[in-house]
């Protein structure tokens, strides 16, 4: 039977949830938890805060299936500059180990889209928690981003347009107090497909990405 899948959260999923787990770099140990995929980085908010050169080695000590969250953030207090440098590094860090990024992007998408189009490896770029508008879905699924769809579009968008359903997209829980199968119900919904039709669409996309087999 396919699973939900959760392509972000920071807390435990329910039992026969597939989830990406986003551990806390770098007090969060994976030992304390079993049956979970994960991933780690440093949110721009932290880039002041936590030292990068050890990122690496945590990343393999506790078998993470992406890097991330990290991004851009304008609300952050890190200077702007700084974050991108930080941002970089996770993404070099990514191509070398060939996994996923997961991204964190407030008011930052222009200056986003700028720094893939220099990437030459094609690593998938998610955005974690995406809640744009049409215009900037468009843009970012020209560049080749995947959109992980935040809980709050979904509780307040009225429809799901054909571009993202044709590409694709994930579903999280985030920090949300929120039942991923309910998600599933509304991006069902608004996409206009059967809820089983886009919990396999969903499932073949998160497995793939994530390299789950």
């Amino acid at each position: 039977m396919i699973p939900f899948t959760d392509a972000h959260t920071h807390t435990p999923p329910a039992p026969g949830i597939l989830a990406l787990r986003n551990l806390a770099y770098p007090e969060e140990r994976a030992e304390h938890f079993s049956g979970e995929l994960f991933s780690a980085g440093i949110h721009p908010r932290d880039v002041l805060k936590y030292d990068f050169e050890a990122l690496e080695s945590y990343l393999a000590e506790h078998g993470c299936a992406a890097v991330g969250e990290c991004g851009l953030d304008r609300t952050a207090e890190a200077d702007f500059a700084f974050q991108e440098a930080c941002f970089l590094r996770h993404a070099e860090l990514a191509e070398k180990r060939t996994l996923p990024l997961v991204i964190h992007c407030v008011r930052a998408y222009p200056e986003l889209i700028r720094l893939k189009k220099k990437r030459k490896k094609t690593i998938p770029w998610i955005i974690h928690g995406f809640r744009g508008n049409a215009k900037t879905a468009h843009e970012l699924l020209k560049h080749g981003f995947t959109l992980s769809l935040s809980p709050v579009l979904l509780r307040h968008a009225g429809s799901l347009s054909p571009e993202i359903m044709d590409v694709g997209f994930l579903l999280e829980t985030d920090d949300a107090q929120e039942y991923i199968e309910e998600l599933y119900a509304i991006a069902a919904r608004l996409a206009g497909v059967a809820p089983e039709e886009l919990k396999e669409r969903v499932y073949r996309l998160f497995t793939r990405i994530f390299q789950y087999e």
